[in-house]
């Protein structure tokens, strides 16, 4: 029971941490006048692909040990989809939204960590709470995103 409602957890919590990545990766490319929206969710939706495509390698776990690996790499995909997205230039008319999907990827990234560590500890209660948080959070996550155009990450 505790695997196929994990695998279900960590397969929305895929399609969450592929929006909320492309919610982060907005802030895009510079030009001579500085970023343009276009220019952003170009490259947010392709940040946000690469980051789909190394979470879906991941496959499906099938034992809580198996659970609990995925989750420590997908929060490592995920930290390194936020640090990417903040490092690039974004429009300023864009920086609200991106700050508030960004501040959405941490409180979710947060929340990936906490249930990571309830699995472990064999705290399944705690463990579903937090992946209701997580879950959550990248729905903020996917509406920034949307309201960014981004199409990758929805």
């Amino acid at each position: 029971m505790l695997v196929a409602v994990t695998r279900r957890a960590l397969s929305a919590w895929r399609a969450v941490a592929m929006v909320f990545a492309a919610a982060c990766m907005l802030p895009a490319v510079a030009s001579a006048a500085g970023p343009t929206h276009a220019e952003f969710v170009r490259q947010a939706d392709f940040l946000c692909t690469q980051a789909a495509a190394q979470t879906k390698a991941l496959g499906t776990a099938k034992t809580r040990a198996q659970v609990a690996e995925n989750l420590r790499i997908s929060i490592f995909i995920g930290q390194t989809l936020r640090s990417s997205t903040l490092a690039i230039p974004a429009p300023p008319a864009d920086r609200p939204l991106i700050r508030r999907g960004m501040a959405a990827m941490a409180n979710e990234l947060a929340a990936l960590r906490r249930a990571r560590s309830a699995l472990l500890a064999g705290e399944n209660a705690a463990f579903q709470a937090d992946l209701r948080r997580a879950k959550a959070a990248h729905a903020k996550a996917v509406a920034a995103a949307r309201t960014l155009g981004l199409k990758a990450c929805t």
